[in-house]
């Protein structure tokens, strides 16, 4: 670790995160669009390697729940 680490302000951010909790500032902040499919195989299987076949599943996922709530 090093000497100038600063352990006292790394410890309090888990004690003590900075979180929003007003819940309609998160629901403006987190809003779904759709994906961009392209791009996301390309950044996947082109970029960092990941098998088509199980991008394109995780594709037939999102678009099933495409409109759902939780």
């Amino acid at each position: 670790m090093p000497e100038n680490f600063r352990f006292t302000e790394s410890r309090q951010l888990f004690k003590a995160p900075d979180v929003e909790t007003d819940k309609e500032k998160l629901e403006a902040l987190l809003k779904w669009n759709k994906p961009d499919e392209e791009g996301l195989k390309e950044f996947l299987v082109g970029g960092k390697g990941f098998m088509e076949v199980k991008v394109d599943n995780g594709l037939k996922k999102l678009k099933a729940c495409q409109g759902k709530t939780n």
